[in-house]
């Protein structure tokens, strides 16, 4: 089932296939030796007891969990198995705070080592990954900064290589400064509104 989710990723072209890897290395050390009909919900249950128990986050557990969903999933697709058996995912509080001032930025970067700055530069602009869980505060800011600029959201979805549209909202993080200036902005249009009726 490993084999034919990797290549279901391969074929996908789905970019995460490195941490599709480490995955698949903490299911295999439970699941590698039982049968997939022995693979039942109970013990899905006990495997995530036990990465709980071995510090892994909610976060972690839950991207193994998908990995071995999608894997049953498509066993029944292909007709190897006739029904998957239901895998519980756990609660995730992720939402994520981080982001850099554009002075904050220039800041750091004027601290960088030489070779840092180019590419701490074209990733805080970009909005690309480095890895996978590397400086993701750029990545974030590169997102809000697109939005704030007036660039429209499915060009600055393309521009940053975000798939979804939930995760290109849950980088877009309001602030007070936004709720602020939004505000601002409906109260200059109303005003203008009530001029042109006059």
């Amino acid at each position: 089932m490993a084999d034919a989710l990797a290549t279901d990723y391969e074929i996908n072209k789905l970019r995460s296939l490195r941490s599709l890897k480490l995955s698949v290395r903490h299911l295999r050390r439970t699941f590698a030796v039982d049968r997939t009909l022995d693979i039942t919900t109970d013990r899905i249950k006990k495997y995530i007891r036990s990465r709980q128990g071995e510090g892994a986050a909610n976060a972690s557990v839950n991207r193994e969990l998908s990995a071995l969903k999608r894997m049953f999933k498509l066993a029944v697709e292909s007709g190897r198995l006739r029904f998957s058996p239901h895998v519980p995912m756990l609660e995730e509080n992720n939402a994520r705070q981080g982001f850099v001032d554009h002075s904050v930025f220039l800041t750091m970067r004027e601290h960088l080592p030489a070779y840092l700055k180019d590419p701490v530069t074209f990733l805080y602009l970009s909005g690309w990954r480095l890895g996978e869980v590397l400086l993701h505060d750029l990545r974030r800011t590169a997102v809000r900064n697109m939005v704030r600029a007036g660039i429209p959201d499915r060009i600055a979805m393309a521009l940053s290589g975000h798939k979804t549209r939930s995760v290109f909202d849950r980088y877009n993080i309001v602030s007070e400064e936004d709720l602020a200036l939004a505000t601002e902005r409906l109260q200059s249009h109303l005003h203008k509104q009530a001029g042109q009726r006059r």
